[in-house]
């Protein structure tokens, strides 16, 4: 065989292994892709794209990598003409078919080594005065509508919505006033962190804040609670955000899915 062939054959052997090489550590959407699908079987929902939000830092999880993502719908007619307690009940409705789907916590299988990581539902539209806003809610596994705070963004001002938003309960305890921001979770050993932000909502600096997180297995059912508190000597400034972090043994199994709940706070 000449040099030339043999040149010429390495190369090709070379552009295959490379290609090879990209394709089995591509990041895989096909389970979003079919995660779309079936939101699109959703009544409130005209249209949904789900996409990697490139602004978020890819972080390590299990050994793998996990890469934030981000889902955004169009809202149809009967989500557009619902009240504003109404929509949220309509965005607890899109949570629950997000946990159906996946069957998993807001981690999905992409690819080799790599999760894609929902972190954020937004269904954008109009309003009554045809402005632009949209309803945002973070995506936990297993939420409910009383876990919820969306918040309302528009060209007219945002505000954020709780079914009790307007109650006493609402206004003593205050819990819908702080809200859990970007949040995840790492392994060592036998031991699970959850290490994640909280945001004050309220117009007032805030002193005690108070975290609870409950860790599930691969079935749902609950494992353990652990309550945790804001890492910070001073108060937490309105629109400021810090962080908490909880870390528990994993006793007999590995935990797969988290709930966090922000449970108390006061001025």
């Amino acid at each position: 065989m000449s040099k030339k062939k043999i040149s010429l054959f390495i190369g090709i052997i070379l552009i295959i292994s490379v290609s090879l090489f990209l394709y089995i550590n591509r990041l895989d959407e096909t389970k979003l892709r079919y995660l779309e699908s079936k939101l699109l079987e959703n009544e409130y929902i005209s249209s949904v794209d789900i996409t990697k939000d490139d602004d978020a830092k890819v972080f390590s999880l299990e050994g793998k990598k996990s890469y934030p993502y981000q889902i955004a719908a169009y809202p149809s007619s009967k989500f557009i003409e619902m009240s504003d307690d109404e929509k949220l009940l309509a965005m607890e409705s899109i949570s629950k078919q997000i946990d159906e789907t996946t069957g998993t916590s807001s981690l999905v299988e992409c690819g080799r080594n790599k999760y894609c990581s929902i972190q954020d539902i937004f269904v954008m539209g109009r309003d009554e005065n045809d402005d632009l806003v949209s309803y945002v809610i973070p995506y936990e596994y297993d939420q409910s509508a009383d876990d919820l705070a969306m918040e309302v963004i528009g060209t007219g001002g945002n505000k954020t919505i709780t079914l009790n938003s307007s109650s006493d309960k609402s206004k003593k305890s205050g819990t819908s006033k702080v809200s859990i921001e970007k949040h995840n979770a790492k392994y060592s050993g036998n031991f699970i962190s959850v290490i994640g932000t909280v945001k004050n909502n309220t117009s007032s600096p805030l002193s005690y804040i108070e975290v609870k997180v409950s860790f599930y297995n691969e079935n749902g059912d609950i494992q353990d609670t652990k309550t945790t508190y804001v890492n910070s000597s001073d108060a937490l400034l309105p629109n400021e955000q810090k962080s908490f972090d909880t870390m528990v043994e994993m006793i007999g199994e590995k935990y797969t899915k988290y709930k966090i709940e922000v449970v108390n706070y006061s001025n």
